[in-house]
């Protein structure tokens, strides 16, 4: 019930931000702005119910870490919204949290919705370490792909709202959300590692899913070599920050569907 809510509070949010960007009435934005503080409060609760009713950290499987990605996404968001003082980029994040939120609540597998004890091999310390990272990375590069589509289309779209933010400005809460998420990013691989070490005696194994880690954490280093190399902005920036979610939803989702069907062994198929 508390995750229904949490989702209805997001699709709410959502559109708020939209009509707010369209509209451009500050009741509005501060409507997308309470219904989104709401969605993170009803998704902490849930995680915290889950968490008594599993008996660990909701972090195990698929649905689960949806979960948390969703609620890292909100929280960098909203991060963000303050830092930077405006709320015109909900219009493009929201709908990304919305789209989690929908694969949380649609196409999960049933039986990741049931809460069970963890496996032998996830009973450590290094599982809450590693995957939290992971989220709150997350989080913040889908923070990042919002803002990256937003500067995209303000370029292409010849009349935009009144309150749609200058070049500049998208640019820097870009930058912002991605210097958020890339040391959490690098403690992802850094925490992974340690953990395979302790269970499997070896720091790295080149598993399907270790590679697209790296893969995506390369790209990103790639994207702020760049910037502070090369002096890039605006678009080659949003560009690369779309295209580094990427990764991050096929090292999310891909991987493991692909690891499937192909046949491939990995160690991360919970």
């Amino acid at each position: 019930m508390i995750l229904n809510i949490a989702y209805v509070l997001i699709a709410g949010a959502t559109i708020a931000y939209v009509a707010y960007l369209i509209k451009g009435r500050p009741v509005l934005g501060h409507l997308g702005s309470g219904l989104s503080v709401l969605a993170l409060v009803s998704l902490t609760i849930g995680l915290i119910m889950r968490t008594i009713e599993a008996g660990h950290w909701p972090l195990s499987n698929s649905y689960e870490f949806s979960l948390a990605f969703l609620w890292s996404i909100l929280l960098m968001y909203l991060i963000l919204e303050g830092w930077m003082g405006t709320r015109a980029p909900g219009a493009f994040v929201l709908p990304i949290a919305l789209l989690i939120a929908t694969y949380a609540q649609v196409l999960a597998p049933e039986w990741t919705r049931v809460a069970r004890p963890l496996l032998p091999a996830l009973k450590t310390t290094w599982l809450q370490l590693h995957v939290t990272t992971g989220a709150v990375a997350y989080g913040a590069f889908a923070v990042s792909c919002g803002a990256g589509v937003m500067y995209l289309v303000g370029e292409m779209v010849p009349h935009l709202p009144e309150n749609f933010l200058t070049s500049t400005m998208i640019d820097e809460f870009n930058f912002r959300a991605l210097a958020l998420g890339y040391p959490w990013m690098t403690l992802v691989l850094i925490t992974g590692a340690i953990w395979a070490q302790v269970a499997w005696g070896r720091y790295w194994s080149w598993d399907i899913k270790e590679t697209w880690t790296l893969a995506t954490w390369l790209l990103y280093t790639l994207l702020f070599h760049l910037r502070a190399i090369r002096g890039w902005r605006g678009k080659p920036v949003a560009s690369l920050s779309i295209l580094g979610f990427v990764f991050v939803l096929f090292t999310f989702l891909g991987v493991g569907w692909l690891a499937r069907h192909v046949g491939l062994q990995s160690l991360h198929l919970y």
